[in-house]
């Protein structure tokens, strides 16, 4: 049976919440389709950690509304990429001239998925911006309004909070990289400082906006 979240506790009639929605997407408020996936070997586990994910979801200040079913847990097979490159290696030793039947020589471990479509209102694009950054979606399908429009301040304030969010996820990821990853992260991010404030914001200075040679250097 499917998990069923739903905010706010009133009940309203389905022709109620269809006029709702028309009155608050003229408004600003923007009517969206969230898609979430989860995986993992425990069917418990990973039904419990969406629901988990989507009750914390329906809590945002953002939303308006928001309503969703976890989908029951479906099994299926995967192949970890160690005993993938060992039943290849096994078969080259083997003397095998080509990779044919390796994944089913493999081993294969159960896997449990589950999915679940979440409908929500947020107060505004912004707002869905943030909870879509903090909550990753599989999927958004924006359902209204038609046509969204930004001023320049709330343009800027999208843009902004997009940047921290990146900052927040790649300094997560930095804390797990080991003592060599983390050593060339950092050397990348000084060169790339570096570059900024030699070649971009001295051209910047100058007067002329940075584009045709530049070429900031990558990961």
């Amino acid at each position: 049976m499917a998990d069923v979240l739903t905010q706010p506790k009133k009940a309203y009639s389905q022709g109620e919440l269809d006029e709702l929605f028309v009155r608050a997407t003229e408004r600003g408020a923007v009517l969206a389709l969230l898609h979430f996936d989860s995986h993992g070997p425990d069917a418990a586990s990973v039904r419990a950690s969406l629901v988990d994910h989507l009750t914390r979801l329906s809590q945002e200040k953002g939303l308006l509304y928001c309503k969703g079913e976890v989908e029951k847990t479906v099994e299926g097979e995967y192949i970890e990429p160690d005993d993938l490159r060992a039943a290849a290696q096994a078969a080259s030793d083997a003397g095998a001239s080509t990779m044919e039947g390796v994944a089913d020589a493999a081993t294969k471990k159960a896997m449990h998925s589950t999915f679940a479509e979440v409908k929500v209102l947020s107060t505004n694009f912004h707002a869905l911006h943030d909870i879509c950054f903090r909550y990753l979606p599989l999927g958004v399908e924006i359902l209204a309004p038609k046509r969204i429009t930004l001023d320049l301040e709330q343009a800027q304030g999208v843009l902004v909070d997009a940047g921290v969010a990146a900052q927040d996820i790649f300094n997560m990821a930095l804390s797990r990289a080991n003592d060599k990853d983390k050593a060339r992260i950092e050397a990348l991010l000084k060169r790339r400082a570096d570059f900024m404030k030699t070649e971009v914001l001295e051209k910047l200075e100058g007067g002329s906006a940075p584009g045709g040679g530049l070429q900031a250097p990558g990961f």
